[in-house]
Formats: structure tokens, C-alpha cells, sequence
């Protein structure tokens, strides 16, 4: 009886600073004429506590319970065994071990026990990598998880009595946490949500917030959660914590490629309602869902030609089947992701085979009444010195600046050239025949009446297969502005393919379908680009052209060439139209290669 007295003492929360003990007694609610002499905001100056599990690792028991109950019947067991020549060896072994049972469990008390269960999403914060280049998480030397750190200017979100109540900013030079917060219910517990920025801004006083952790391309969306041991109590301005993982990281084994990778098919999109944390914790604060228009999409950072990518999942309860493409590559195996709870790590790996082409059925262009299809690559053609030709890895990408002067026959980094000297292989083609579109392909493409100075194509341009874009039937093509507003973002031209599904995703604002007189207003952000880019659209920037030396008119007009009859099409801030080349070497146009499906 007196063992357990004294394990019942251990285990009752203490405060560990004799400072805000004394403090608090002297802060009692009848001080001072009743009136509470300490403002209502606290700076958590100092959260040197503050860490995260890594993601797959074991989190401890903690709080020395289990130890104590194993020790109880431990010892009920040594009693029954009175006669047994072991029983003092036993006893004394109980005995040491009893203390270190009440040891664990005072040395837990100040710390931020994690919440059992649960479901959370979408946090930015760093995993480390093997190379900057790469991305391979580091499974922390071998031990089955991945390492979770924390940069500069993450956020730690803080909730109390049912509401959001302020957030707590890293300092990595320091290596804390701090930040004013302003809880309200000394009847209830801190709750710390690690979301990074993904969560936007919130008001103080938000009992709900909704995210999504689509883009994994620069760093991976880490979701944790812990709440304190103790109600907030407003005189302690430090407190400690051990976040654990409420999401899974996954391996999934693809070609060796430096594309970024889609999925399609998990959930992406988490609601977070502080209303359902509050005093002693009884229910999961988060709901999981898809981003409307996304299909359950998240994209894989680019890589360098590495065979792994990692992406974090949301738990799943069962095997799930999922899509898989890169710009003209699409998944053809029948794999699955298997069931994942939260903190989960499959360093097994699911396989991806990714082929080359057009998925059937879904996107392509038509290029004649015949139906020939084509693809076109994924970025412009480009040069490198040493004689080196490929395709920029982004359809958005392109090497020129206005005034810049170029020297086209100089062996310098150059997307824009002379008539046929864009007349050769590249070294990423994948082993397939890349080749320019001629006038009558792209005249067919984008329609007859693109073109108010060439004859039109005369074997039935308009009959090329699309559906309705942004209320126009027919829909071809669009001038934009894609990856960020109109002030930064990248002009150009988008192209829908044959079989675009008529649906405006999210992130994307269309205008002026098949006008080509129409200047860049349509818009989109990154997220909505990529959701075009999953439907099979086709980006050309606006990447300017050369001329007589230098580079002009960079991000408002640009040519791109058409293989027959020295064309080329124009494309400026109100105009498209095809033009025959006239200056010869003097200009330098742009080359968007198209491959035969």
C-alpha cells in the first residue's frame, strides 16, 4: 500500500520550477481585490522542447503506467511464491525496478504528452535528404524512419478552449519556438498543431481551417500534433513537447527519370476543427477529403534522374488503387498502395511503371481528318554548350532575357534559333522521332481561323475534337498567365487537348476562348496549372525572339517555328497568326517538338 502511495504521488502533475510555484501562489484569484494582475497573453519565449518523432519511429510509452502495472503483478506473483529460493532475488529486482518506474514517470510530466489516434493533414517542414539534388529520405541510419526536422520560420499553431489562439514561429539560430498567444480557458489543455504554412492565415478565435498537401515538389507535408499534460496555466511561459506523426511516408520505386510524378487516387485535403479539442480530449479534430477537380492529386518533386520518390499519404485503411503520370508518360501497371496507418513508413517501396505516350482515350491532338494524333514534349527544344540538345524540363521554361545579346553560333545555353538548325535529335528523346509541326498541323490544331494572312487549311480545320472550355464549344486554346498572378507569372499560350473534359479546375480563371486577338487573361496558379497539365493542356511561353544579336520581347510575344515553307506562328499580346520567315539569319525563333502517337 505505502509502494503505491508513493507511485500515486510520482504520477500526479508538479510543477518542476519552484519560481512559478511561489509565483502562483501569490497570483491566486482573491490577490490584488480578485482581480487576475497578469495580462491574458502569454510569449512562449522559450519551447526548447519543442521536437517532432521521426516518421515511423516508435513512440514510448512515456508516462511509466505500464511499468508500474507490469511491476504490480510482478510482485502479487512473487508473494504467491513465497517458498521459491528466487523470491528475495525478485523482490529486490521489483524493487529497483519500481523506481525506475516512478522515475519515468515524474521525468514525463512536463512534457507534451501526443494526443492517441487521430488524423491529421498537411504541414511544410523539412525531411532530411541524401543529396540536395535528389530525393531520398534519410531512414536515420537504417532504423525504419525518416528523420523530421525543423527550419526556419516553421509554425507551431496553438489552440485552447475549442478555438485557434495564436502560433508560435521557429528560430533556427536560437533553436525554439516563440510567439504571443492568447488562450482563454485555464479548464483546458494547450493544443500545438504542427501545419507549417500550409494553413494559411488563420483569426484568432477560428474554430476550423481546411488544407491540402498537393504540392510535395520542394519539401514534404509533415503533419504532427501534441497537446500539454497540464491546463494552461497563465503564469508558465515555457513549455515542452514531442509531436507525433499523424500522416505516413511512403516510397514508391519509378523509372529513372527526372520528370515530376503525379498520383491520383488518395485523399488530399484536411479540415482541422479546433472546436473538437477541448478539455479532456475525446474525439478526432480531422476530416479528411479530395480537392475538388484534383482527383486526389499530389505531385512528387522533379528529382535527378533518381529511381525513389517519397510522398506522404494520409492513412489509408485498405490497399488503394492509384494513377500515375509525367508530362507524355502514364502509369500501365496495376499496383496499389497498401494500408498505412499515421506515423506509418513503407520503406518497401510500390512500383510505378511509367510508358511513354498518351494514355488512350484521354489526351492528344488531333493534327488532320485523318485523326493523326501527336504529343508534343514536354518543354521547349534547347541547346547546350558542347553540342548538347534536349528538352527543358518545364513547359513554362525558357533561357532568355530582353537585352540580353546572343552570338547563335556560339556554343552558350540558347532556346531560340535559325531556321533548321533546330533540325536534329535530342539527347533525352526517350529513343523515339521528335519532329516540328508543319503550318497545315498547327493550323488544324489551334483552327482555320487562327490565321488572317495564311490560307486556311482546307481539309476541315474546325473539326478537330474538344469539348466545351470555359463556355465555349470547340474550345482550342487560350492565352495566359500560369504559375502565379499577372504581374509575375509566365505569359503564353495554352493548347486543350482533343478530349479535354470542359470542367474549370480549381486555381484557373478562363477568357476569351479562341480569340486571337485576345491579350494573356486568363490566369492560373500553380496548382491550377498543374490540374490542366494532368488533363493533357499544352503550355508555349511567351519567350520573345532573337533578332539582329539580342533578345526582345521577352515575356509579351514569341514565334514558333512550322517545318514546311519557312512559317512560323506568331504570338503577340493581341494577336496569334503565321507568318513566312523573311529575314532569314537574322532572327531566332523558338521550337516546340511534337512527337507521332
Amino acid at each position: 500500500m505505502l509502494s503505491c502511495f508513493v507511485a500515486a504521488v510520482f504520477m500526479l502533475p508538479m510543477s518542476l520550477n519552484a519560481q512559478q510555484t511561489s509565483d502562483d501562489f501569490f497570483r491566486s484569484e482573491d490577490a490584488f481585490g480578485g482581480n487576475n494582475w497578469r495580462t491574458s497573453e502569454i510569449t512562449v519565449v522559450g519551447v526548447n522542447g519543442i521536437s517532432n518523432y521521426g516518421i515511423g519511429e516508435t513512440v514510448p510509452v512515456g508516462s511509466g503506467l505500464f511499468i508500474l502495472a507490469g511491476l504490480g503483478a510482478g510482485y502479487a506473483i512473487s508473494r504467491r511464491k513465497r517458498k521459491s529460493k528466487l523470491h528475495n532475488g525478485i523482490s529486490l529486482f521489483l524493487a529497483f525496478a519500481l523506481l525506475l518506474g516512478m522515475t519515468q514517470c515524474k521525468k514525463n510530466v512536463g512534457q507534451i504528452i501526443p494526443n492517441a489516434g487521430g488524423e491529421i493533414n498537411g504541414t511544410y517542414i523539412t525531411l532530411n535528404v541524401n543529396d540536395g539534388s535528389k530525393v531520398i529520405v534519410n531512414p536515420n541510419s537504417g532504423l525504419g524512419y525518416a528523420t523530421v526536422t525543423f527550419e526556419q520560420d516553421d509554425k507551431i499553431y496553438v489552440g485552447n478552449n475549442g478555438k485557434y489562439c495564436g502560433y508560435l514561429t521557429y528560430n533556427a539560430s536560437t533553436e525554439k519556438f516563440a510567439g504571443t498567444v492568447n488562450p482563454t480557458s485555464v479548464d483546458d489543455y494547450l493544443h500545438f498543431y504542427f501545419l507549417g504554412n500550409k494553413a494559411g492565415n488563420l483569426t484568432e478565435g477560428d474554430t476550423e481551417c481546411t488544407f491540402d498537401i498537393i504540392d510535395q515538389t520542394s519539401k514534404y507535408p509533415v503533419i504532427s500534433y501534441a497537446h500539454s499534460t497540464e491546463l494552461y496555466n497563465s503564469g508558465t511561459s515555457e513549455y515542452t513537447a514531442k509531436l507525433q506523426n499523424y500522416c505516413a511516408i511512403v516510397k514508391f520505386n519509378v523509372p529513372n527519370m527526372s520528370n515530376v510524378i503525379t498520383i491520383t487516387g488518395v485523399k488530399n485535403k484536411v479540415t482541422l476543427d479546433f472546436s473538437k479539442n477541448n478539455g479532456a480530449l475525446s474525439d478526432n479534430p480531422f476530416s479528411y477529403g479530395v480537392v475538388d477537380g484534383s482527383k486526389g492529386m499530389i505531385r512528387l518533386h522533379p528529382g535527378a534522374s533518381n529511381t525513389e520518390r517519397w510522398a506522404i499519404i494520409l492513412p489509408l485503411a485498405n490497399d488503394t488503387e492509384f494513377d500515375a503520370y509525367a508530362f507524355n508518360f502514364y502509369k500501365s501497371n496495376d499496383s496499389k498502395i497498401p494500408a498505412i496507418a499515421e506515423n506509418g513508413y513503407n520503406g518497401v517501396g510500390v512500383n510505378i511503371t511509367l510508358t511513354f505516350g498518351i494514355k488512350p482515350g484521354t489526351e492528344g491532338f488531333t493534327i488532320n481528318s485523318n485523326g493523326d494524333r501527336v504529343m508534343f514534349a514536354q518543354g521547349n527544344l534547347q541547346f547546350n554548350g558542347g553540342n548538347t540538345w534536349h528538352i527543358a524540363g518545364n513547359q513554362w521554361d525558357y533561357y532568355g532575357n530582353n537585352g540580353q545579346t546572343l552570338n547563335l553560333d556560339d556554343n552558350t545555353n540558347q532556346d531560340l534559333f535559325r531556321i533548321n538548325t533546330w533540325n536534329t535529335s535530342v539527347d533525352n528523346s526517350g529513343g523515339y522521332t521528335w519532329r516540328v509541326l508543319t503550318r497545315q498541323e498547327w493550323l488544324y490544331i489551334l483552327g482555320t481561323n487562327i490565321s488572317a494572312t495564311s490560307t486556311p487549311a482546307a481539309d476541315g480545320s474546325q473539326c478537330r475534337r474538344s469539348s466545351t472550355v470555359g463556355g465555349t464549344d470547340y474550345g482550342r486554346y487560350t492565352k495566359a498567365v500560369i504559375n502565379n498572378d499577372v504581374s509575375t507569372g509566365t505569359k503564353g499560350l495554352i493548347i486543350f487537348p482533343d478530349y479535354y473534359d470542359g470542367t474549370t479546375p480549381s486555381g484557373v480563371t478562363f477568357s476569351k476562348i479562341n480569340d486571337r486577338t485576345s491579350k494573356y487573361e486568363a490566369t492560373c496558379d500553380s496548382e491550377g496549372w498543374s490540374n490542366l497539365a494532368a488533363k493533357g493542356c499544352v503550355f508555349l511561353p511567351a519567350a520573345g525572339f532573337f533578332y539582329n544579336g539580342t533578345i526582345i520581347h521577352v515575356g509579351d510575344e514569341a514565334n514558333y517555328w512550322a517545318f514546311d515553307n519557312n512559317y512560323y506562328m506568331y504570338m503577340y499580346s493581341t494577336l496569334i497568326d503565321f507568318y513566312n520567315n523573311y529575314a532569314g539569319a537574322t532572327y531566332g525563333y523558338s521550337v516546340r517538338l511534337v512527337r507521332d502517337i
